[in-house]
């Protein structure tokens, strides 16, 4: 996927998305976002990681990635699912339909508050998100 910076120009900022997915494979489920001065590395499984790795490159914008010339530090943060508030509700706990699937709290949360308020839609993921969203994934398929 290129994104051409939504036609405002030249100094707009463009980018490219490289997606890898299989149905007859594993694909490893992790995902990293490159950015001119760093990038974000989400351990498996992206949908609901429990590890981030933040990559500064700061010092060095264009060290290569990996490179052992300390153009780049990196700093880890976990956030191991145990500490998730799903883990202290007493036993029995509803099932999980799969793995992971306890991250999908907050965004549960999130519409139980936009109901409680009388929305209709999230206003930090409008309804328009959602449609261009599904109009690349069918074009992806």
């Amino acid at each position: 996927l290129v994104w051409d910076g939504g036609g405002a120009g030249a100094d707009a900022p463009a980018g490219v998305a490289s997606l890898t997915f299989g149905f007859a494979c594993n694909t490893g489920e992790t995902a990293e976002i490159v950015c001119e001065r760093g990038a974000l590395r989400l351990a498996t499984p992206a949908h609901a990681p429990t590890r981030l790795t933040v990559v500064d490159r700061n010092g060095c914008p264009f060290a290569r990635p990996g490179a052992a010339d300390g153009g780049e530090r990196e700093e880890t943060f976990e956030e191991p699912l145990e500490r998730l508030p799903y883990h202290s509700w007493p036993l029995p706990r509803p099932p999980i339909s799969y793995p992971h699937g306890e991250g999908m709290m907050y965004e549960a949360q999130h519409v139980e508050d936009c109901l409680a308020q009388g929305l209709q839609e999230s206003p930090w993921y409008p309804l328009d998100e959602t449609l261009a969203v599904a109009k690349v994934m069918d074009e992806c398929l």
